[in-house]
């Protein structure tokens, strides 16, 4: 009977083990699965045999007749600032002032949307925008304004960078993908709003890797980090730099992108880079077009100091050719490209010197290749028009600049 009970004993302890070890194998397994949802999830993003969507030039737009905005005499100087079309409205953002102005495209007249302060239907401050269908997003420098459609602020925040990673190992050790080795870039900072998270351009500054001495930035580092809109933390990190960067040692003047969305894609275009790509929510390259402009000094001058890279900021900016702000219009089938020629005259010191062309793109087939005023970036369309910035690049900017025009 001893024995007996003994054995029982044991089958029951067997089973149990048994059961034990499924139910493992199971969570190992389901784990697995996550994990490789996950990894595809943040896939690495590769250039490498994408396709092209190129079509032959065919020049069919040899200028652009331009008209400027006439704006009424509102009797205080304006024009540091941008504007921004949002809901088929004009609109002009006054950082002197910190107002937000709606524009009348055929008067001139203005009305002001938004001032400055800390009420409810105010703003605190901010140095650029973006906007969802229910929310409008100021931002400056670390700190963010959420409000609504009715421009009535419903949070604020800031990003937190180093939520998930320990501090001495981003010190002693960074990688490209640790969220913690990042910062926010301040210059040409381009928001979105996506998905109700809020896209920021970054960048790092970690002596181990950073713009100005580390190959493996160039090849490792991200551009945009994810920000959760209740919290601040940057959540994830997406998209790449394309390897045109490798071949230079280095030139961080022109680390430098241009995202903008393109019906569910985006359009991304580097400044040394001829190429636009289409790139997924993740940032993920699917494809790509583009064309080399006409004329362009491209032989950039590459730095690796810092001394050498201060030194050199402005012949960057006004001697060498780079492309620049890139805008679509899935509905239209139009991307337009703005790029710089450079001007190699030792004289120059200012980048309203340096001649800005547009190239127009029509089904992803190059169609024009036009001169445009040095500071000019398409913002938009309203009805049969075009719409182009003026004041946003311009520092010594003291009226509003808003361009129209026509693309039949």
């Amino acid at each position: 009977m001893g024995y007996l009970k003994s054995f029982l004993i044991a089958v029951y302890q067997s089973l149990v083990l048994l059961i034990v070890c499924v139910f493992l194998i199971s969570a190992c397994q389901s784990t697995d699965e996550e994990l490789a949802e996950e990894v595809q999830e943040v896939q690495e993003v590769s250039y490498a045999n994408i396709e092209s969507i190129s079509k032959a030039p065919s020049k069919s737009i040899n200028s652009l007749e331009l008209s400027k905005i006439e704006i009424q005499d509102i009797g205080n100087p304006v024009g540091k600032g941008f504007s921004y079309i949002l809901d088929n409205q004009l609109l002009f953002f006054d950082l002197a002032r910190g107002e937000v102005l709606e524009i009348d495209p055929e008067t001139g007249s203005q009305k002001v949307i938004i001032t400055k302060g800390e009420g409810p239907n105010q703003v605190p401050r901010f140095e650029s925008f973006t906007h969802s269908d229910d929310k409008r997003i100021f931002l400056d420098g670390y700190a963010f304004f959420i409000y609504d459609s009715n421009w009535e602020q419903i949070g604020r925040n800031s990003y937190d960078f180093y939520a998930n990673d320990e501090m001495t190992e981003i010190e002693a050790n960074p990688k490209g993908e640790m969220i913690g080795v990042y910062e926010l870039k301040y210059w040409e900072n381009q928001p979105h709003i996506v998905d109700d998270k809020l896209w920021i351009n970054i960048e790092s500054s970690n002596p181990k890797f950073n713009f100005l001495m580390n190959e493996s930035y160039y090849r490792d580092s991200r551009i945009v980090g994810e920000v959760n809109l209740s919290t601040g933390e940057v959540e994830r990190i997406l998209g790449r730099r394309t390897p045109i960067y490798l071949n230079y040692r280095f030139i961080p003047h022109h680390d430098t992108f241009y995202l903008t969305p393109y019906g569910d894609d985006f359009l991304l275009s580097f400044e040394p880079d001829s190429a636009i790509y289409l790139v997924d929510k993740m940032l993920n390259p699917k494809s790509y077009f583009g064309a080399k402009g006409i004329g362009m000094n491209q032989a950039y001058f590459e730095v690796s100091d810092i001394d050498a890279w201060e030194a050199s900021g402005k012949d960057a900016l006004t001697k060498e050719g780079f492309y620049k702000h890139v805008y679509g219009s899935q509905e239209d089938n139009m991307i337009m490209r703005t790029y710089t020629l450079g001007n190699e005259a030792s004289e120059i010191l200012n980048i309203k010197d340096n001649p800005k062309r547009l190239q127009i793109f029509k089904n992803f087939q190059l169609i024009g290749d036009v001169e445009v005023p040095t500071y000019f970036k398409v913002i938009g369309k309203i009805g049969e028009y075009y719409y182009a910035d003026g004041s946003g690049e311009n520092p010594d900017n003291e009226e509003i600049l808003i361009y129209r025009f026509k693309i039949d």
